[in-house]
């Protein structure tokens, strides 16, 4: 087994701009509470082992909307509906383009996730796997 790659892609809040937030360099959990937010799943995308404060903020939270895809969950933001919690890598494009706005969780153990390709050393990887190895460079 080896590693392509390792990248450093902490889960962050994504916002439209001119949303009040992005003032901040961290955002803290208690800050999002009084804002509309867009949940990709009704499971905690994080798990209590890493974070129980996310788990506990995750669990208490009364969503805007519950909605698993990602594309849509982009236009609801950028449409100002609500923020959400992702990754930068899944809006990589939107975040050059100026779209919408990143910033991280202020919680350590969140902002030191780390996302990696991790294949046989024998296998030849396919063009997604290369494409997707490619993102995680550059993000």
């Amino acid at each position: 087994m080896k590693a392509l790659c390792l990248a450093n892609l902490p889960i962050g809040i994504v916002l439209p701009p001119g949303h009040p937030l992005p003032k901040h360099a961290q955002i803290a959990l208690k800050d999002c509470a009084g804002y509309p937010f867009l949940r990709s799943s009704a499971h905690p995308v994080i798990s209590a082992t890493l974070s129980a404060e996310f788990t506990a903020f995750w669990d208490d939270m009364e969503p805007a909307a519950t909605c698993n895809s990602t594309p849509l969950l982009k236009r609801l933001i950028m449409a100002g509906k609500g923020i959400s919690c992702f990754s930068k890598i899944a809006f990589v494009e939107e975040l050059k383009r100026g779209e919408l706005l990143w910033r991280p969780f202020a919680l350590p153990a969140l902002n030191a996730l780390q996302v990696g390709i991790v294949v046989p050393t024998q296998r030849a990887l396919p063009h997604v796997t290369q494409n997707f190895v490619g993102r995680m460079r550059a993000a």
